[in-house]
C-alpha cells in the first residue's frame, strides 16, 4: 500500500499554507496583507510531487516481493509548517509574511465552510511521515522536495534536486514552473500594483 501526502505538481493544485485550496491567500500574501492562521502556525503539511508518486508505484511493482503486504509513506523528504509556507510564499512577491494566530472558531467565521473544513482536516492532523521504509525496501528517492529559504520551506518546485544550487549560502530561486505559479504570481503582482 502506498500512502501519498498532499500531491502537487502540474495539474495538481497544491494544498496551500492554510490547509485548503482558497486562492485568496495568494492575493493577500502578494499584497502584504495580514493572514489569519488557525492554530499556532506550526502545524505541518507534507506534500509530494506527482512524479514521485509515480516513481513509488513503479518501484513497488519492480520490487513486488519487498512491497508485498507492506505500507509505504510517499512524501517529500521534509514537510512545511503553515507559517513557514507563508513566509516563503510572501518572499515570492517581495513581501514579508504578516500572520496572526486565531482560534479555529474565528478562522471558520472568516471563510467558507468548505475551506474551513479543509483547513481543519489538513492542519489539525499536523502531518509528517517518514519515507525511510520506502527508501530502504524499495529504493524510493524523491526527485522533488521543498527548498530551504528564509524562515521555512516552500512547496515542491518542478525542478529536481539535481538542478538546484548546492551551497547552503546560495539564495534559492522560487520555482520556475509550479503549476504555472510563477506566471500567475507575476500577473497578480502587476494587478495588485495597478490597483
Amino acid at each position: 500500500m502506498l500512502q501519498p501526502g498532499h500531491i502537487s505538481g502540474p495539474g495538481w493544485p497544491p494544498i496551500g499554507p492554510l490547509g485548503n485550496l482558497d486562492p485568496a491567500v495568494w492575493y493577500a500574501v502578494s499584497a502584504g496583507q495580514e493572514i489569519t492562521v488557525p492554530g499556532i502556525g506550526a502545524e505541518l503539511l507534507h506534500h509530494v510531487h506527482a512524479d514521485d508518486v509515480a516513481q513509488a508505484f513503479q518501484l513497488a511493482i519492480e520490487h513486488r516481493d519487498a512491497a508485498a503486504g507492506e505500507s509505504f509513506n510517499v512524501v517529500a523528504p521534509s514537510a512545511l509548517t503553515a507559517r513557514g509556507f507563508l513566509a516563503i510564499a510572501a518572499s515570492w512577491f517581495g513581501q514579508t509574511a504578516r500572520t496572526r494566530s486565531v482560534s479555529w472558531a474565528e478562522f471558520r467565521s472568516g471563510t467558507t465552510a468548505e475551506y474551513a473544513d479543509s483547513s481543519w482536516q489538513h492542519l489539525s492532523r499536523s502531518q509528517y511521515a517518514s519515507i525511510e521504509k520506502a527508501r530502504t525496501l524499495l529504493g524510493y528517492s524523491p526527485a522533488f522536495e521543498p527548498e530551504a529559504r528564509g524562515a521555512g520551506r516552500h512547496p515542491l518546485a518542478d525542478r529536481p534536486r539535481s538542478a538546484r544550487r548546492r551551497k547552503s549560502t546560495d539564495r534559492l530561486a522560487a520555482p520556475e514552473s509550479w503549476t504555472g505559479l510563477r506566471v500567475r504570481r507575476a500577473a497578480l503582482a502587476r494587478a495588485v500594483a495597478s490597483e
